[in-house]
Order: C-alpha cells, then sequence, then structure tokens
C-alpha cells in the first residue's frame, strides 16, 4: 500500500493498467470453498489490494429493458489510504415503448454506479 508504484491517485492509474504490474498489488479473486485462488504463482501467499466489485444481472430487468455497460472504471483517489480499490460502472439502459402498448420508441438512460461522482 505505501510502494511508490501505489502511493499516490496517478501512480496507481498507472500501475492498474498495466496487466504486469497489477498482478503485483491486485489480491486474487475467492474461488467457490472460500479460499483464495492460487495467482500467480501456485501455492505462494499473496499479499495485494482487494477490488472492489459490483453484481450486475441482466435478467433481473423488465423485459422491456436493454442494458449495455458503457465504461468500467477503478477508484484511485483514496491511494494510500485504504488497501481496497473502489469501482465506477456507467450502464446505458434502454426502454422499447412499444412492447408497452405504445409508438415504437426506444429511450436511452445512463445510469452511473460511482461512490465518488458528484
Amino acid at each position: 500500500m505505501y510502494d511508490e508504484e501505489v502511493l499516490t491517485p496517478q501512480s496507481l492509474q498507472r500501475s492498474l493498467q498495466n496487466e504486469d504490474v497489477r498482478r503485483n498489488y491486485i489480491a486474487p479473486p475467492f474461488g467457490s470453498g472460500g479460499s483464495p485462488c492460487d495467482y500467480p504463482e501456485p501455492g505462494a501467499p499473496w499479499v495485494g489490494r482487494r477490488i472492489d466489485y459490483m453484481l450486475y444481472r441482466e435478467a433481473s430487468l423488465s423485459q422491456n429493458c436493454k442494458t449495455e455497460i458503457e465504461e468500467f472504471t477503478f477508484i484511485t483517489q483514496l491511494a494510500g489510504l485504504t488497501d481496497h480499490i473502489p469501482v465506477g460502472m456507467r450502464l446505458g439502459v434502454s426502454v422499447n415503448t412499444e412492447d408497452l402498448g405504445g409508438q415504437q420508441e426506444n429511450r436511452t438512460h445512463s445510469l452511473q454506479q460511482n461512490p465518488f461522482s458528484t
């Protein structure tokens, strides 16, 4: 958390953009049994930050809606303050009103899930 490569928002952003460097600082996901996956070296202990995550499920929306992920971002403003990396996601939701008995019309709305947006 206090290494130069991840200490500031700018250096954390650069590190997250580089796959090889990112593996040095990000903790692996947990397997279905609750134990961490072996990553990057099988059997090696892991120390790293956790990436916070969001759950997205297309099936939970109305059949008249279509959702697309427009943008996915890492939030780096908390570099040096926490061992978690928050994420943001912007969704585009299209509503087909023809299926609702109205005239054919597609409306698109942009939804943003970001804990630090204003």
